[in-house]
């Protein structure tokens, strides 16, 4: 799976429709970008695209992709 494929599928627009988050593709940390509450999360290094599709596939009632996600850090010239 791509990551572009991942952002389209319905899975992931409904389980961050239900969580709260809303989600973009980030160009300057060039990755995918989930908020929720004004704190930006991207998923760790480890995690795969596939990963995060079997995590949200059967939309879960707990919030699994909580342990994938760490907080964007932005570099001073993107701070705008």
């Amino acid at each position: 799976m791509t990551t572009e494929k991942l952002i389209e599928s319905i899975e992931l627009e409904d389980y961050c429709l239900l969580k709260g988050y809303s989600i973009v593709y980030n160009r300057w940390v060039d990755t995918v970008v989930l908020s929720r509450d004004g704190v930006d999360y991207k998923f760790k290094d480890d995690v795969s695209d596939e990963n995060v599709f079997e995590a949200v596939k059967d939309i879960p009632m707990d919030d699994p992709l909580a342990d994938m996600l760490e907080e964007v850090e932005y570099s001073e010239d993107e701070i705008q």
